[in-house]
């Protein structure tokens, strides 16, 4: 009674996976062979990332807006534009699948870039023409807010330089004045009153200059921190991984399936022997 109710041991459980190691070795091998023939049956694809530096923040507020306008390009021109890529029988359903596998994560500063398609070359020339023309857009953006900048410049410039002729001219006149009557204190009183009022409009725009030089600093064109790269070989299915996870699968399945009929053949061996006892 005390063997029948001995719990089994590290030598029985190796037992078992001796006695039944033909149908552990056969689960593992459909299994190996089911995970390879999924992985040969289902559709490549190829993954380009990259990661982009971004100084301005139109550039991630328009990148909806650019990749939406490449898509349409690459839809309507195809070959013309994208090298070797040429339009699918898909059409636009085609690139409405294309575009839910375009993914793009923006931060302050960064934004990463991963796109999927069925072919490594149309992956790396959406990555590469989207990159190229958000710089470009970037860079048009960043001359207009440039030509602008100037234009305040050449204006603050202007009215600095008129308010200085004010001053200068209102300093002789109330030096002429102090010379000519200087009992005159209600006319004393306003062109003082003139030149500090001018003075504070001096400070306002050299301070405003030194704001529109700070700013024509920090139009800085956005760069590639990871730049697109042709990608070697397909992103999935991913053969060696869908064999191990096969593997692993079949056989647990084949563990399970051993200690179950071996569970099974001592139960029908207990009952037996119960029968012949009675």
């Amino acid at each position: 009674m005390k063997d029948e109710k001995a719990e089994p041991g590290l030598m029985d459980y190796l037992a078992v996976l001796v006695r039944r190691r033909f149908l552990i070795a056969c689960f593992a091998a459909v299994g190996v062979t089911l995970a390879l023939v999924i992985s040969l049956a289902l559709p490549r694809v190829y993954r380009v990332r990259a990661l982009l530096w971004v100084e301005n923040p139109w550039s991630l507020v328009k990148s909806d807006q650019v990749l939406a306008k490449t898509l349409a390009d690459l839809q309507a021109h195809g070959e013309t534009r994208f090298g070797e890529w040429t339009p699918t029988r898909g059409g636009a359903a085609a690139i409405d699948r294309l575009s839910r596998h375009i993914e793009i994560l923006r931060s302050r500063y960064l934004m990463r870039i991963s796109v999927k398609a069925d072919r490594p070359e149309l992956s790396f020339d959406i990555c590469r023409i989207f990159i190229d023309r958000l710089l470009d857009h970037e860079k048009a953006q960043i001359e207009r807010s440039r030509r602008i900048l100037d234009k305040k410049m050449a204006v603050t410039g202007s009215v600095s330089a008129m308010v200085e002729r004010v001053m200068t001219r209102t300093r002789a006149r109330l030096d002429g004045l102090r010379e000519k009557d200087p009992e005159s204190e209600e006319k004393g009183n306003h062109l003082r009153d003139l030149v500090s009022r001018l003075e504070m409009k001096r400070v306002k725009l050299a301070e405003r200059r030194s704001r529109i030089v700070l700013q024509k600093l920090k139009l800085e064109n956005s760069y590639a921190l990871v730049a697109p790269r042709r990608p070697e070989g397909p992103h999935s299915p991913r053969l060696v991984l869908n064999l191990l996870a096969g593997l692993f699968l079949s056989l647990y399945a084949g563990l399970f399936a051993a200690f179950l009929l071996e569970a099974l053949a001592k139960r029908r061996t207990n009952a037996a022997g119960s029968d012949r006892d009675r």
